[in-house]
Formats: C-alpha cells, sequence, structure tokens
C-alpha cells in the first residue's frame, strides 16, 4: 500500500468539516486510550471509495463503560459531515481485536467542484 498523497485517488470534500470529523474521531479516541495506548490513523483505497480508519486497542472496552449517550453527539456529527459528503461512516472491530472507527468517502469522478453549501 502506497502512502505517497499521488498515489491516492482525489475526493470531493470541503477540507474543514472532513478535518472537523477526523479530529472528533481522534480525539475520542485519545481521551477514551489509557496513556501508553497507540491510535493508528490508516487511508487506503478501495473499490472507488478511499476509506479512512482510526483504530485503537483499548476503544470497544472503554465504550462498553462509559455511560449511555456519552460521546454520542460527537459521533453524530461525523455520520453527518460524512453522510453529506455522500460517505459512510461505522464503528466497528478489527480482525485482533481492536477498535476501529471507520469512514469512507466516494472517489471523484469528474473534475467539476461539487456543491458544498448545505455543509
Amino acid at each position: 500500500m502506497s502512502t505517497e498523497p499521488s498515489k491516492l485517488a482525489q475526493v470531493e470534500i470541503a477540507s474543514e468539516p472532513i478535518a472537523q470529523a477526523t479530529s472528533l474521531l481522534l480525539i475520542r479516541s485519545s481521551r477514551l486510550a489509557s496513556q501508553n495506548d497507540e491510535i493508528w490513523l490508516s487511508v487506503a483505497q478501495y473499490d472507488g471509495f478511499v476509506t479512512v480508519t482510526i483504530r485503537s486497542e483499548k476503544v470497544i472496552e472503554m465504550l462498553a463503560q462509559s455511560s449511555p449517550g456519552a460521546g454520542a453527539l460527537e459521533l453524530l456529527t461525523v455520520d453527518r459531515i460524512i453522510g453529506l459528503h455522500h460517505g459512510e461512516f461505522w464503528l466497528g472491530n478489527a480482525p485482533d481485536g481492536s477498535a476501529e472507527y471507520s469512514y469512507r468517502l466516494p472517489i471523484a469522478t469528474t473534475s467539476e467542484p461539487a456543491d458544498m453549501s448545505t455543509l
């Protein structure tokens, strides 16, 4: 997998909201993790989408212990931002048992800018 930005496909986004969504997920992961836990961020291109994944070993365990609704607004905000970009957002388990926040955005099919006036 290449990590060079020039090798990844382009997606049409309003950069500030996507940066906000990614920041919310990173902040949430770091808040739930202990001081020595690692948090990984990866970007991959597959099947017409660019997928961003944030993974942490302790997030699922900490989510189970947190009160209902804790951080729900953050996750709803991320879901809304990604949805406005015609993408998908989900929380899941990685094969190694760690937790993952992931979102995927469709690869741009046109050179014309998208209408981001609803953001």
